[in-house]
């Protein structure tokens, strides 16, 4: 069977981050959105450090409609 994948929008608090977790533990590759590059990019690397799954980082404020 191929990988899971999962997109989190606000992955880097709150309830985002916790499901961003979550699912990364239980082996799903990660597509990761947020406005914020920095925290993004570190977060990213946390969950490729902690669990060893693939992360994709898309950098868009989801309620900017121009991007």
């Amino acid at each position: 069977m191929g990988s899971r994948i999962a997109l989190v929008t606000g992955p880097t608090a709150g309830i985002g981050r916790s499901f961003a977790h979550q699912l990364a533990q239980r082996g799903c590759d990660l597509g990761l959105v947020s406005h914020d590059a920095p925290r993004l990019e570190a977060e990213s690397g946390q969950l490729q450090s902690l669990y060893g799954i693939e992360v994709e980082v898309i950098v868009a404020d989801l309620t900017d409609r121009k991007q």
